[in-house]
């Protein structure tokens, strides 16, 4: 979803860099090879370092180091800011806080020192989200606020309402879910007061006002108040389109954890099957998902054969970094308790003991990010 260079995000690989990309290969880009990516041009390094986004981020972050020296050796502070900028992105992706710490600190000097305004929301846009996949929760509010406080002084409303509410969501995840839901409310309040006249600027406010009902559902579910959850699902989906299928998902997977809660699990099944007939992306975190409500189901049906198999998929699906253990609690818990159910001890243990080491270090992470 997110390619190295806003820009150029959906321009299409030619033959030549296609066939060029196939020699390179997994392996480390030889001298040889270097000179010749040096003299290409920035439009196709662009190319390259967008296919192997996601594919291979390190071969990503090694064309992107050459695309910065181009443009260091030319004096081209714009190409430079773009080069930091991705490579930011890239560090991200590879749980590289210091480095990525490094290059975002670049470009905000490059960006002061050129007064590039526009390109300052960007900025902070990919140093909030970064920060947040990082699990640095402090610093990713920090700029959602500054985020937050140019929307309003441009007169912004529905995306200071839209910044609210991700605000609100890393509140309640990082665990204080009463100011998460204060402000989740705050957000939704903004959203039904703006008047709209046209059908441009009400698909507008639709999708603000999904993104609020969703984020008050994930405060509610924390709360463990399902009947509030279903509400606010509703109404998102109410005001949801199929032009937004992918995030239409991911509401789907809140509903059926809403039912889960109210052991309605046949309608905990039924919306997971939604789920699956809508936007066909199959990513690590959706089969992940997926397969940990799918899991809950079964367990609590007492299916514990079954429930263990879609666990154990659900892990295998998803390398989770050391740094990301915290938020994983919840799910070894589970896994847990259906090997109780099938009386292998030893496995419940193992789980059980991953669960008290994770919730602890999830501790640690609140106290130390937030």
């Amino acid at each position: 979803i997110y390619s190295f260079f806003y820009t150029y995000k959906y321009m299409k690989i030619t033959s030549r860099i296609f066939i060029f990309l196939l020699c390179l290969g997994r392996s480390s880009i030889s001298l040889a090879q270097q000179d010749t990516l040096s003299s290409k041009s920035y439009d196709e390094l662009r190319e390259i370092i967008n296919y192997n986004s996601g594919k291979d981020d390190s071969l990503a972050l090694l064309v992107s180091n050459i695309y910065l020296n181009k443009a260091i050796e030319n004096s081209d502070v714009k190409q430079q800011l773009t080069a930091y900028i991705g490579q930011a992105s890239l560090y991200a992706t590879l749980k590289d806080e210091k480095h990525f710490t490094e290059s975002i600190e670049k470009s905000l000097k490059i960006n002061g020192d050129n007064n590039r305004e526009k390109r300052r929301e960007l900025i902070y846009e990919r140093v909030a989200g970064g920060y947040y996949s990082l699990s640095n929760w402090a610093k990713s509010v920090d700029y959602y606020e500054k985020l937050r406080e140019i929307a309003a002084n441009q007169n912004k409303a529905f995306r200071e309402s839209s910044l609210l509410s991700r605000i609100a969501f890393i509140n309640t995840r990082a665990g204080d879910v009463n100011r998460g839901l204060k402000l989740n409310k705050e957000a939704l309040y903004k959203t039904q007061q703006i008047i709209v006249n046209t059908d441009s600027l009400q698909t507008i406010k639709d999708r603000v006002l999904a993104s609020n009902h969703y984020t008050l559902t994930s405060a509610y579910l924390t709360l463990e108040k399902p009947d509030s959850a279903l509400y606010h699902i509703d109404q998102a989906l109410k005001v949801s389109t199929v032009q937004d299928s992918c995030s239409v998902k991911y509401l789907y997977f809140m509903q059926a954890d809403g039912y889960i809660g109210k052991n309605q699990l046949k309608k905990a099944g039924e919306s997971l099957d939604k789920a699956d007939q809508i936007c066909r992306i199959n990513t690590e975190s959706i089969n992940m998902q997926a397969n940990v409500y799918r899991g809950e189901i079964a367990l609590n049906k007492k299916q514990y054969r079954e429930s263990v198999d879609y666990f154990l998929k659900a892990l295998k699906d998803r390398d989770v970094p050391n740094r990301q253990e915290g938020l994983m609690g919840d799910v070894y818990n589970l896994v847990a308790k259906a090997y109780k159910g099938l009386n292998k001890l030893d496995s419940a243990n193992l789980y059980l003991e991953k669960y008290i080491n994770t919730s602890n270090e999830l501790n640690r992470m609140k106290i130390y990010r937030f």
